[in-house]
């Protein structure tokens, strides 16, 4: 397992949480980094990180878009 930083973003795009995730790999990292956006409706976006190497991003607006974006997974 390795170790993930997701970076929560509000509505400014600015980090408003932290979550630590461990992971086998950046696709399960990127998926569960998306449902976790989903599970936390207020906020706008998320980016992961593996130390320095940005792994994921997910910009979503609204709800809509990020259950259409955790679907598409």
């Amino acid at each position: 397992m390795h170790s993930y930083r997701c970076y929560v973003l509000d509505g400014r795009n600015r980090v408003a949480a932290i979550k630590m995730i461990e992971c086998a790999s950046d696709v399960e990292a990127r998926q569960r980094a998306d449902a976790l956006l989903v599970q936390m409706p207020t906020f706008h976006g998320v980016e992961v990180w593996d130390r320095r190497r940005r792994v994921h991003i997910n910009p979503a607006r609204g709800a809509a878009g990020r259950a259409s974006l955790y679907k598409a997974q």
